[in-house]
């Protein structure tokens, strides 16, 4: 978790809830137990060259993830990201897509 809260600190990601198509922030994709911040949280950001960035912690396995897009649009990634996710609460699927999407 520090490492994703660095990452997200030095690229001066807002926190606020919402979802990343709705644009840059940083939020958690899992419900809080009221006790502290949740560990599955994700970000979107614009880069300096105004790349679409996501990141993501997949608290169970201790990983963190980052995906590069090929232009600003956050939105597109962020459905990357969560391709195929049907459960609420969710996890992104970034790992689970082998189609080459």
């Amino acid at each position: 978790m520090t490492t994703y809260f660095e990452r997200v600190t030095a690229e001066g990601v807002p926190t606020k809830p919402g979802e990343c198509v709705q644009g840059e922030g940083e939020n958690g994709y899992q419900p809080t137990d009221g006790e502290g911040v949740v560990a599955g949280r994700e970000a979107c950001f614009l880069n300096e060259y105004g790349v679409a960035n996501y990141r993501a912690t997949i608290p169970d396995a201790r990983i963190l993830v980052g995906v590069l897009g090929t232009n600003g649009d956050m939105a597109t990634l962020s459905s990357y990201a969560w391709k195929g996710q049907q459960d609420t609460p969710g996890t992104p699927t970034i790992w689970l897509d082998s189609s080459g999407y």
